[in-house]
């Protein structure tokens, strides 16, 4: 499972991909997919593993996150499907 953290601006998620890899947690910088209507335009996807962790460093750092579950269904020909959950954090 994967997970796509978006942000409120790019300052933000610029800032948490570089306190995520210095606490060497695997993130990723891609395009906000077109199915999500919140943030900035760019957002981090994480593996399911690096979550708790990721938003503990994020929280610490008071950096607010929407989080969305990926559906990885490789059965499907749509595109991937995007659920927001419940891990927001605010400032």
């Amino acid at each position: 499972m994967e997970y796509v953290i978006v942000f409120q601006n790019t300052n933000h998620a610029i800032k948490s991909e570089t306190l995520l890899l210095g606490a060497c947690i695997p993130a990723k910088v891609m395009p906000l997919p077109s199915q999500i209507r919140e943030g900035c335009g760019i957002c981090l996807r994480l593996e399911k593993e690096s979550l708790t962790n990721s938003l503990a460093i994020l929280g610490k750092n008071s950096i607010p996150v929407i989080v969305f579950e990926r559906s990885l269904n490789r059965e499907c020909e749509l595109p991937a499907a995007y659920r927001s959950v419940d891990f927001v954090t605010e400032v």
